[in-house]
């Protein structure tokens, strides 16, 4: 959602996480979204969650720019080290970072990060998918067809039924019989 975009966290990215922390805690999509929100504005806005990240080697603010890193990068960044921290580190990131309400949720988060990648890759796929048949379909003749069907309408509404007649029924009209004379030649 739009809290995600404000971090930098794409509704593919954002759809992955919920897919592994879902896994774990068998928490609803709702529950899940709604943990995440928290989780992505304490990252680069709590002093002490951006201090945790430093020290655990992982910088919220880009060194050359200043400027905040997308959220998704830094958890990326925080999981690919997350192997290499102990126990307890783990345990005091997650509840600086993410708070006690939320702890859980987040140590599923970066324990099952490959998941959330994954999940990820699969939805932008399908997004990929999906617009390359709207691509498709927008190109064929059918879809020209409806667009024009939709233009004449809008037209129709913004001159009035009445005015549209007038102004241009006869020219329907003659339009209608080209069409219907040349659908009947290639049909034959």
């Amino acid at each position: 959602g739009a809290t995600a975009q404000a971090f930098g966290v794409s509704l593919d990215e954002t759809m992955g996480h919920v897919v592994a922390i879902s896994q774990v805690t068998r928490e609803s999509g709702s529950v899940v979204g709604n943990s995440l929100k928290t989780i992505y504005s304490r990252i680069t806005t709590m002093q002490p969650s951006i201090q945790a990240l430093g020290d655990a080697g992982v910088q919220a603010f880009d060194d050359t720019t200043g400027a905040v890193r997308p959220v998704n990068d830094i958890l990326g960044e925080l999981a690919g080290k997350w192997g290499g921290l102990t126990d307890e580190e783990k345990q005091n990131l997650a509840v600086t970072i993410a708070g006690r309400q939320q702890l859980s949720r987040f140590l599923a988060l970066m324990d099952n990060w490959t998941t959330a990648t994954e999940a990820t890759t699969t939805a932008q796929k399908s997004s990929n998918s999906a617009m390359k048949e709207n691509q498709t379909y927008m190109e064929s003749l059918q879809a020209k067809i409806n667009i024009l069907k939709t233009k004449a309408q809008e037209l129709a509404i913004a001159f009035g039924d009445g005015g549209v007649k007038k102004a241009f029924g006869g020219f329907l009209e003659v339009s209608k019989h080209v069409l219907t004379g040349v659908t009947n030649i290639v049909e034959k």
